[in-house]
């Protein structure tokens, strides 16, 4: 590894040293500190000053500004967890000013690996949260997937575990699943995780880090009311050769890096799913499913980069998902005979991104990037039941970000887009969040075949003042213009603020309008209505940051969304935007960092409502959970220096995550009536969501033990979730004439015990 080298040192450092009074004091000395590799600021790069207390914090332009600091000779030492330590000395002149710029080598395979995952955007969104990634990877419940440890942060509802959310979308701040999206370096995929909410479809070694925003974010995201998870891989390393192999009762898989020549090197990762091997003996036949293939998936990804000179950097990624589940039903649910034979779902996507980096100088960046994808689902229920999608799509994106100043900072950027939205169906309407299915035999078919084609132009405008040094105001406006079948044009204001009101106290606040589009089928002229108009929904957002002892950060927002031309059923015209919605909140996050202990709590209180019209009474939504408690933490005992390989030491590591969550609401069956057309009984809904599920609780525990060696290591785990076998309720289920009933219970306690070996 290089040492960390300075790149840029003002003319004062070889101008010739007076004598200087005593206590006589230099002009302002302003210090940036860059990432070598990609020339972006580091934000909150940590460094002191001669070595005294306290520590000082690079702000989110990577700049720290030192105004009254003493005449003479200094040293600075950065100790950034990201990058290679930086130690060296500078001289500052009595009243006159100086800039120093500072370019840090990123740690290499011999120290150990870091990551930033965020969990909102630091500039300029009101809050950010910071984790290590091998601490992330040894988290109980995510499987070595730090993807996964989103859905352990504050004000995310947890996903059912039968074919619930966690295959399909995040439930953000009490918005649907489908209000929230997932971008891969600035680009939309459909979805985040496998099938259950297993593992996400990216490995979380070639991830850069994640920024997960909840709410009030910045204008440069656009298409969601709900949240955004924006998920940025790294630039591969050329320096030698890394990699693994690794097998587990949940996937096996490898990881590949390294140089190709000509300053150009790779990445490459592929998994594939072992739990198929297994599942389908250990399942209980209670629901009537005989498990054929499920659930299979697999994943790889393929990366490439060529720094053809310093500032400039070209990617091209390629990268997919597949995942398919098969059942046979021996015993139709309820009865339904519509139900009977085979039940298959299968879900895959590819993408292909080319990304330039430009960053001549530190005062300007640009980056542009081209996106073209393949997405495809397909569905068979029974012996007439069918529906196969495809959507091709493409996208362009364009970010631009100028240093106008100390002061200011600007913003701007171009997207856009289109796809194809191609389906051929024979299914009935798929039943809405808040509606009760009806029993499949009685529901109508929709049988036909079509395609909508949707696209559309996006802009957006921002800058970020600091009129004083602990202060940023962040104005912007984003505008959306869409065409084909909407032909609709949107403007949305965004305002945020953060005030470090004294040290180690931040306020925070944000306000803005968000829209998007209604989902493809309910656009659709078979399935849906295409004069639907956009969904909306306000976001409002204040906060308070505060450092507490013993390395403890307190972080505490409030929030409240109020949606409305919500997409809903309507008997007339399939769906209207009649539709409200109105949510709140406190989400509160305590946590510790450390090297060898660490950990957060985490405590949502949430409250979610809807109404689907003006003259509707409210309801719960159906992903409602009022208290959403979560406790994650670690330990770790290492007995060795750390090795190359990965940066791996010998020692055990422990941890431990448990959740305690209220149930999800559900609309209860109050009677039913025999339908002697379809030989079958037809259920009687009654209040909508007006009863709770049992609340949810378990006990997730992982220990893991490495031998590291001078080139390679050997890492064993066992990773166990549910300890102590709670069948959690998921689902209520009743028999043919719903007399009876009975709860749909979640997976038992589930030993994952795997071998990972890095060279």
């Amino acid at each position: 590894m290089q040492r960390v080298i300075l790149t840029f040192l003002a003319g004062m450092l070889l101008a010739p040293v007076g004598r200087a009074g005593a206590g006589e004091p230099a002009g302002p000395v302003t210090i940036t500190v860059l990432d070598k590799e990609s020339g972006r600021p580091v934000v909150g790069a940590p460094l002191r000053i001669d070595g005294r207390e306290p520590v000082l914090i690079t702000d989110e332009q990577g700049r720290l500004r030192l105004e009254r600091l003493g005449a003479g000779s200094h040293e600075i030492y950065v100790f950034d967890p990201e990058h290679q330590p930086f130690r060296t000395r500078f001289t500052a002149a009595p009243g006159r000013s100086l800039r120093l710029r500072f370019a840090l080598d990123r740690r290499g395979s011999d120290e150990e690996e870091q990551i930033v995952i965020r969990a909102r955007r630091s500039t300029p969104q009101v809050s950010e949260k910071t984790l290590e990634v091998e601490q992330v990877k040894k988290i109980p419940g995510t499987q070595g997937d730090i993807v996964k440890i989103v859905q352990s942060l504050p004000g995310v509802a947890r996903g059912l575990a039968v074919g619930g959310s966690g295959g399909v979308g995040l439930v953000v701040r009490g918005a649907a699943p489908e209000d929230s999206r997932v971008l891969i370096d600035g680009h939309e995929i459909p979805i985040l995780y496998h099938f259950g909410g297993l593992k996400s479809v990216l490995n979380s070694d070639m991830l850069e880090r994640i920024d997960f925003l909840p709410g009030g974010f910045g204008p440069a995201f656009g298409e969601a009311i709900g949240g955004i998870v924006d998920v940025e891989t790294r630039a591969s390393r050329g320096d030698g050769f890394d990699g693994y192999l690794e097998s587990s009762l949940l996937d096996m898989g490898f990881f590949l890096e390294g140089p190709l020549g000509g300053g150009v090197s790779f990445i490459a990762a592929a998994r594939r799913s072992t739990v198929d091997l297994w599942l389908p003996h250990v399942l209980s036949d209670s629901l009537g499913l005989e498990l054929t293939v499920a659930p299979v998936y697999y994943d790889y990804q393929l990366k490439v980069d060529w720094s053809p000179r310093p500032g400039d950097r070209l990617s091209l990624l390629g990268f997919g998902s597949h995942d398919e589940m098969k059942f046979l039903l021996s015993k139709p649910p309820s009865g339904d005979p519509a139900l009977r034979g085979d039940m298959s779902l299968g879900v895959d996507f590819q993408r292909l991104l080319l990304t330039w980096n430009h960053a001549p100088e530190q005062a300007w960046q640009l980056r542009a990037s081209l996106a073209a994808g393949w997405d495809r689902a397909k569905v068979s229920i029974g012996e007439d039941r069918h529906m196969f999608i495809e959507v091709p799509n493409f996208e362009g994106r364009l970010d631009w970000l100028w240093d106008a100043g100390r002061r200011l900072r600007l913003r701007a950027g171009l997207e856009g887009g289109g796809a194809f939205f191609s389906a051929s169906l024979s299914m009935p309407r798929p039943p809405k969040e808040g509606e009760l299915p009806s029993r499949f035999a009685s529901q109508r078919l929709l049988v036909g075949s079509e395609t909508v084609s949707t696209g559309g132009l996006f802009g957006y405008l921002a800058a970020d003042l600091r009129p004083r040094p602990r202060l940023l105001l962040s104005a912007g406006l984003r505008v959306e213009w869409y065409g084909p079948p909407l032909w609709q044009v949107a403007v949305m204001p965004r305002f945020s603020l953060r005030h470090q009101a004294r040290s180690g106290t931040v306020l925070k606040a944000a306000v803005g309008l968000y829209q998007q589009t209604p989902q493809e089928d309910e656009l659709s002229r078979v399935l849906g209505n295409p004069e639907l108009l956009l969904e909306r929904g306000w976001h409002v957002t204040f906060g308070l940051e505060q450092q507490l002892l013993l390395g403890m950060k307190l972080d505490v927002d409030v929030f409240y969304k109020t949606l409305d031309q919500l997409v809903v059923p309507d008997g007339q015209t399939m769906y209207s935007n009649r539709g409200i919605g109105d949510i709140s909140g406190l989400e509160v996050l305590l946590r510790r960092e450390g090297k060898n202990v660490f950990g957060w709590l985490a405590y949502t209180f949430m409250r979610s409502q809807r109404r689907d019209g003006p003259d509707e009474p409210w309801r719960l939504f159906a992903f409602d959970q009022t208290h959403i408690l979560t406790l994650v933490a670690g330990w770790r005992l290492p007995t060795g220096p750390v090795q190359k390989a990965h940066g791996q030491q010998d020692g055990w590591q422990f941890g431990l995550r448990y959740q305690l969550v209220s149930g999800n609401p559900y609309t209860p069956v109050i009677d039913s009536v025999f339908d002697a057309d379809y030989d079958s009984y037809q259920r009687i809904p009654g209040e909508p969501l007006s009863r709770r599920l049992p609340l949810f609780h378990q006990l997730d525990l992982r220990i893991d033990y490495t031998w590291a060696f001078s080139s390679w290591a050997l890492a064993v785990f066992l990773d166990v979730q549910n300890v102590y076998n709670h069948r959690a309720a998921e689902q209520v289920r009743y028999n043919y004439d719903a007399t009876e009933q009975a709860y749909i219970e979640g997976l038992p306690i589930l030993p994952y015990l795997g071998i990972r070996g890095c060279f």
